[in-house]
């Protein structure tokens, strides 16, 4: 991939963290806006809703379809490394004031949707990124 705006380029193991990494801010967003909606005075934010779907889909499309998606799901799962704390970290369960947002339930709908195209091992590597950062 190549970031025009800072002629970063990168792939491999730092494409499919990144592309991890902002599918799963992306969730949450979704879920802040949708929370929005409740209570005794909504405020209405479907386009914000609409606009974090497609970003988080293309980050996890792009993230699943790569090449090296399953051997960094591999050293993922083996390494403590903070980068798994920050996935539980952005994709727990929040209380807020008239419910609760999961932005888990997105991010795996989302990850399962991105996996249908995906080889075997694709498919695979993403049931156990699931299970490894299920709360």
């Amino acid at each position: 991939m190549n970031i025009s705006t800072t002629n970063v380029n990168f792939n491999g193991k730092k494409e499919v963290i990144y592309g991890l990494k902002k599918a799963a801010q992306e969730a949450k967003n979704i879920e802040t806006a949708r929370s929005l909606g409740f209570g005794p005075r909504p405020i209405r934010r479907e386009s914000d809703i609409y606009t974090a779907e497609g970003k988080m889909n293309a980050y996890l499309d792009m993230a699943v379809n790569d090449s090296d998606f399953s051997k960094t799901i591999e050293e993922l799962i083996t390494k403590k490394d903070p980068i798994n704390k920050s996935f539980k970290e952005t994709l727990q369960k929040k209380p807020v004031q008239f419910g609760e947002v999961n932005p888990m339930a997105i991010f795996t709908y989302g990850i399962r949707d991105a996996a249908k195209y995906a080889t075997e091992q694709g498919k695979e590597a993403v049931d156990k990124f699931l299970n490894f950062i299920k709360m």
